[in-house]
Parts: structure tokens; C-alpha cells; sequence
């Protein structure tokens, strides 16, 4: 087996090396928001399917149908060569980058696919840059591959990755809420993003997201990046960031270590 390091930075290699990416992902989550509003004291339950498909080297696409309770609520962030899109509603809004796009769409979603949008477009480098005091757990079989299993912090938050052995593909990522926020972590955000991650403290569970169906570096035109979705006359630019929905998962899709 490979050490943590090594496994890390393998995972940034394999998302840079890549031209295009698409998979399923399927979120579960439950989160008390108790401190946030006092009147909802039950933690509340989400699950959300998504549809990634990235191509470098600036297009994407990402819709999600979210349910809480007996609500749905369906959105896209797109890119196929003409402007950043996102929509939450009735109505799309532009956006003046992706990195705005992907963190409106990262909050209104309550997913963590951006994670691996990240990656993909090298924003990141590798997990061993977001990544803080990372190490290596058992290593499991998941959906028949098998996996490393890497934990860390990221901004004060405990995460965990399910790695394939075999190509580096993340397979699985969950993210713990509720950990102490360090100053430090928000030292030189901008305000929203700082507001968020101030919000973020304060929820209390856990998101688990799955992803299958993986399919890479396959021939895409732009025209395959338009979401199904109009955008309005009006667009806005510089939309703040909102707090991460509630979610955590109850469904973790894996098995016991081997």
C-alpha cells in the first residue's frame, strides 16, 4: 500500500491529467441547525442526486434535484463557453467566474461535487494542499472497487475520501460538521465566504456523497454542457455565497473494511 502522501498526490495527477470527467453522485445527509434556528429542534434529513460532466479547459455542467421532507428543489451550474450559469430557481443568474458559479452551486445544492470540480480544474493542485493534518485509515471495498481511505481537515471541517486502488478516481467523500472553526482558516476570505464558513460552524452532522458511473476523457463538444435551463434577461454578477443547506448522509453506500 501507498503512504497518505503519495496516495494524495496521486489523486491530483490523475484530475489534472484528465480532459473530461462525468459521473453520478447520490448525496445523504442529516443536520441539526438548531443554532441557527432555535424553532427547527429536529435534525433535518436531505438527499440529493446529482449529474457532473466537466471538460477542460473551462466547460461544465452540474444539475442537482434536491428533496427535504416533501420538497424538491432542482438547479444547474453550466458552462459551455459562453459565460458561468447558475440556477436555483425560476430563473438562471450569471456569474462573473467559475469559482463564484461553483460555490453558489456548491451552497444551493447542499453537494460537495465541486470538490472534485476543484480537482479536475487544478484550482486546487492536489488534496494534500486543501487538506490539513490527513492521514490513512483500513482500506475498504466500495461498489466493488477497492479503496484507500483518507482523512483530513479542510477549513477546520473533518473529511473523509474512499480512493479507488486502481485509477485514483475518488469514489466517496463525507464531510463532519460541527468542528471548531480556527480564526486562522478564515484569515483573508472575502466576506461571504467568510459568513459562510462562520454558518457552517455552527450545523451540526454529516454529508455523504457516492458517485458511480464514472466515465473519463471522452470526446465532448460545448453544445453537451447546456443545461436544459433559459437564462434570464437580467443577469447578476457577484451573487454572495449563502450558508451550506442541511444534509448529512445516513446512506454510506459502503461496506465493512477488509
Amino acid at each position: 500500500d501507498l503512504a497518505v502522501e503519495e496516495i494524495l498526490k496521486k489523486v491530483g495527477e490523475t484530475y489534472k491529467g484528465l480532459s473530461s470527467y462525468k459521473a453520478q453522485g447520490d448525496s445523504v445527509g442529516t443536520v441539526d441547525i438548531s443554532q441557527i434556528n432555535p424553532a427547527i429542534k429536529e435534525p433535518q434529513t436531505t438527499t440529493t442526486s446529482l449529474s457532473i460532466l466537466l471538460g477542460k479547459p473551462d466547460l461544465y455542467r452540474i444539475e442537482w434535484d434536491r428533496q427535504a421532507g416533501p420538497k424538491g428543489i432542482k438547479g444547474a451550474a453550466w458552462s459551455s463557453g459562453k459565460g458561468d450559469y447558475v440556477r436555483t430557481g425560476t430563473a438562471a443568474t450569471k456569474l462573473k467566474n467559475r469559482e463564484l458559479a461553483m460555490g453558489m452551486a456548491g451552497a444551493s445544492s447542499g453537494t460537495l461535487g465541486v470538490i472534485l470540480a476543484e480537482l479536475f480544474f487544478n484550482s486546487t493542485n492536489s488534496l494534500s494542499v486543501t487538506l490539513k493534518n490527513y492521514s490513512k485509515s483500513k482500506n475498504e471495498t466500495l461498489n466493488g472497487h477497492k479503496c484507500y481511505v483518507v482523512t483530513g481537515q479542510a477549513a477546520s471541517l473533518n473529511m473523509r475520501f474512499w480512493i479507488h486502488k486502481d485509477d485514483f478516481l475518488i469514489a466517496q467523500v463525507e464531510l463532519v460538521l460541527g468542528g471548531k472553526m480556527d480564526d486562522s482558516a478564515l484569515a483573508g476570505l472575502p466576506a461571504a465566504k467568510k459568513t459562510q464558513m462562520q454558518m457552517m460552524s455552527k450545523l451540526k452532522g454529516n454529508i455523504i456523497e457516492t458517485y458511480q458511473d464514472i466515465e473519463t476523457n471522452k470526446v465532448l463538444k460545448p453544445s453537451d454542457f447546456e443545461a436544459a435551463f433559459t437564462p434570464s434577461t437580467s443577469p447578476k454578477a457577484n451573487q454572495p455565497r449563502g450558508p451550506l443547506p442541511p444534509g448529512r448522509s445516513d446512506r454510506a453506500g459502503r461496506v465493512k473494511p477488509q
